[in-house]
């Protein structure tokens, strides 16, 4: 008899399939757990062609894994569902769009309850997609099966960072179903001690949490960046993230216009990532280009998403990455330019905490454009500051 342990990871992004840390996370974690034994039971509420373009990811590095998603299973088992609900509900039966795709999850996860041993069940904090799992679970007597909240970045924190309109009916419904998986849900699990403070001072709760750092892609050789940069060239700084409010963008672009002003006129900014649309919807690339002077234009590089197996290249070609970030739970991005060996500026942010520290294996700023300026002059000013980062790989 198989006595392997099965994990169901509910989720709304997968990597590769959609964009989203959620997604790399999830994939790079069920890869690890396959190869210790454990199967993942994948229910994702993505599109078909997305779960598909994970297929193949999945075959060759998450051996045994069960992939379905949401859709898909209300199609192919649809009679079956009717002992659970309604298959065929609606976004027009529900209030609430989020909270009709958490009621067709919990369909889907009470179908795979009663066909499949599970050993627990992980939930994302974002979203809230265990809202109705987590409300009917007493009455079903489910609790058997533990069930825990990823602590990754919750739409309500998100959103607060992102410069998002927080109080409309559909925001406030959704922030409140976070909120209920998280007081609801047996556990927490968190990328390090400092998320859980940060989420327990934000929501008032106080849960039992794993602490466990998230895999992470190591792409390249590690420490492969010679960290100072060619004297004969002008300096480079790199941002790689998605161009969004959230992700502090802006604040890189203000503080490199304000370089290029007073410091050196020939500096290069490269900034890699998708073009994310703006709390207004406008495209974020618009709105940070209109920041940029036209004399320093050239200055600036935006080259679109990227495939993570390029990252090592563009790193190796700059002298500082810079990780701006208003809010994050643990930041991929950061450990992955960490371990290419790259100097890294970062926020001082409760997500990055536990990893880097100010002096030693990075810099950081105060969250403003003024004193992001001031420590890329910092940086670039003594030849040896690159030198006396203290490379540390996670």
């Amino acid at each position: 008899m198989d006595k392997s342990l099965t994990v169901c990871f509910v989720s709304n992004e997968i990597w590769p399939g959609t964009g989203g840390g959620i997604g790399r996370l999830l994939g790079e974690n069920a890869a690890q757990l396959a190869r210790q034994g454990v199967r993942p039971l994948m229910l994702l509420d993505v599109a078909e062609r997305q779960k598909e373009a994970f297929m193949a990811y999945a075959a060759a590095n998450i051996p045994g894994a069960a992939v379905h998603t949401v859709d898909g299973l209300l199609t192919a088992r649809r009679e079956e569902m009717r002992a659970y609900g309604e298959p065929e509900a609606g976004p027009d039966d529900f209030r609430f769009y989020y909270y009709w795709r958490a009621y067709l999850v919990d369909l889907c996860l009470q179908f795979l309850l009663d066909r499949e041993r599970v050993d627990g069940i992980e939930f994302a904090d974002y979203l809230g997609q265990g809202y109705v799992y987590f409300k009917m679970r007493p009455q079903r007597g489910r609790t058997d099966v533990p069930a825990w909240v990823r602590l990754h970045g919750s739409a309500e924190i998100c959103d607060a960072a992102d410069g998002k309109e927080l109080f409309t009916p559909d925001r406030r419904q959704l922030y409140d179903m976070e909120r209920f998986c998280l007081a609801c849900c047996d556990s927490w699990l968190a990328p390090s001690a400092g998320t859980v403070r940060w989420y327990a001072d934000h929501y008032a709760l106080e849960k039992q949490c794993l602490v466990q750092p998230p895999g992470y892609q190591c792409p390249g050789p590690g420490g492969a960046h010679p960290r100072r940069r060619e004297p004969a060239r002008p300096p480079r700084v790199l941002f790689y993230g998605k161009l969004q409010h959230i992700k502090g963008a802006d604040l890189l672009v203000r503080a490199a216009v304000e370089y290029l002003s007073r410091d050196e006129p020939e500096a290069g900014f490269l900034l890699a990532g998708p073009d994310m649309p703006a709390a207004n919807g406008e495209s974020t690339q618009a709105q940070l280009e209109r920041l940029i002077p036209d004399c320093f234009r050239e200055n600036f590089t935006f080259t679109g998403k990227i495939d993570p197996a390029e990252l090592p290249a563009l790193a190796l070609a700059c002298d500082l990455a810079v990780i701006p970030s208003r809010a994050e739970t643990f930041c991929l991005a950061a450990h992955e330019l960490n371990w290419i060996g790259i100097p890294l500026l970062l926020s001082d942010i409760p997500g990055l905490a536990d990893f880097f520290r100010d002096g030693e294996n990075c810099l950081k700023f105060n969250g403003t454009a003024e004193d992001l300026y001031r420590r890329l002059k910092q940086f670039f000013a003594g030849p040896d500051t690159a030198a006396r980062l203290q490379r540390r790989v996670t």
